[in-house]
């Protein structure tokens, strides 16, 4: 990483084997590109993190995946049952309902300490699984 001053203000940069990878525009103030620098820094290092997903935790994440999207399914069939809701709607609630788990739930595994490999390969796992799923779902609505 790399700041430096210019007319404009400061000017941050990540610089990997004398490549830039990442730039950001001008900051009014250094500690603003101090900021930018450890926020990139903690972004590369979850990111990381998720990359590094152990193929120990695959099996759980596998049953874990397979299980939320079938209840996503069921829970989104009954309460369109239950609300009387059709047409157009009753789909979008169903395959709404039935996406896989999102990034989000990885990050606040990573910063709450809470197992965040296994987050990883259910993030990976049930987006697999959707791709699969999701098209297979469209046809039947």
């Amino acid at each position: 990483m790399t700041i430096w001053k210019t007319k404009y203000g400061w000017r941050a940069e990540f610089v990997h084997k004398g490549k830039r990878v990442m730039s950001k525009g001008t900051f009014k103030y250094k500690d603003d590109a101090r900021q930018w620098e450890k926020d990139e820094k903690e972004r590369l290092k979850n990111l990381w993190s998720l990359l590094q997903s152990r193929y120990q935790t695959w099996p759980r994440a596998i049953q874990l995946a397979v299980v939320g999207l079938g209840l996503g399914l069921g829970a989104g069939l009954l309460l369109t049952e239950l609300l009387g809701v059709e047409g157009l709607t009753r789909k979008v609630l169903v395959l709404q309902a039935s996406m896989p788990v999102g990034v989000l739930n990885y990050l606040f595994a990573q910063r709450y300490g809470r197992s965040p490999e296994q987050v990883a390969s259910l993030v990976l796992v049930s987006t697999l699984l959707s791709v699969v799923s999701i098209p297979l779902l469209l046809a039947w609505l």
